[in-house]
């Protein structure tokens, strides 16, 4: 598991981050990636290739998710919060057939680019699924 650290303490003043360009690109150890809050952008291409990733926490701080930051991962679940007001064309692209995305909004808003994900994964929109008891995302 990684966990993204969501800002640094430097000179007593806390300065929020974003994960780069190509940032965790190729690394085949990360199964789960666990970003913290405080990351806003998810840059283009930070998660490419992570051929293990199958899981991923996103929080609620992030507005942006960019080109292919999730392509050729392994992700099996995504839960996508409310906050994220964009996400580039193939963020998700060449995901498991299998893989479902939970999006927190009622449908696609303007700014999530076409192609954002392929059309053979399962979408559930903020009025078709809920939380378990235990947390975790499932279909009325």
């Amino acid at each position: 598991i990684v966990y993204v650290p969501g800002y640094w303490l430097l000179d007593r003043k806390i300065t929020y981050l974003d994960i780069g360009f190509g940032c965790f690109q190729n690394n085949m150890v990360i199964k789960e990636a666990i970003i913290q809050d405080g990351i806003k952008v998810i840059e283009d291409s930070a998660f490419i290739w992570c051929s293990n990733l199958t899981k991923v926490t996103i929080p609620n701080t992030v507005t942006k998710i960019g080109m292919y930051t999730f392509a050729y991962t392994n992700l099996k679940e995504i839960v996508i919060p409310e906050s994220v007001e964009v996400i580039k064309s193939f963020a998700f692209y060449d995901i498991p057939e299998d893989a479902v995305i939970y999006a927190s909004v009622e449908s696609r808003p303007e700014q999530w680019y076409d192609h954002w994900v392929p059309e053979n994964v399962k979408v559930y929109w903020k009025n078709e699924w809920t939380y378990d008891s235990n947390g975790n995302p499932i279909v009325k």
